[in-house]
């Protein structure tokens, strides 16, 4: 059971429309696709979590 959602961080979100209006830097643009990469990746992984049954908690992007 998934108790918190994931969502995309907010440097991702920031760098996303920064992407839409203007030609990011070389180093920008590859970070920008490592963390579009690494969000799809956890996306992915939680649809494999779903699959599991419900006696298991899901708390995604939880600091310790």
């Amino acid at each position: 059971m998934v108790i918190k959602p994931r969502h995309e961080s907010r440097e991702l979100i920031i760098l996303k429309f920064l992407n839409a209006r203007k030609n990011l830097t070389i180093n920008e643009r590859n970070y920008y696709n490592h963390l579009v990469k690494g969000f799809k990746g956890e996306q992915i992984f939680d649809q494999w979590l779903e699959k599991l049954p419900n006696d298991w908690l899901v708390l995604n992007d939880l600091n310790f």
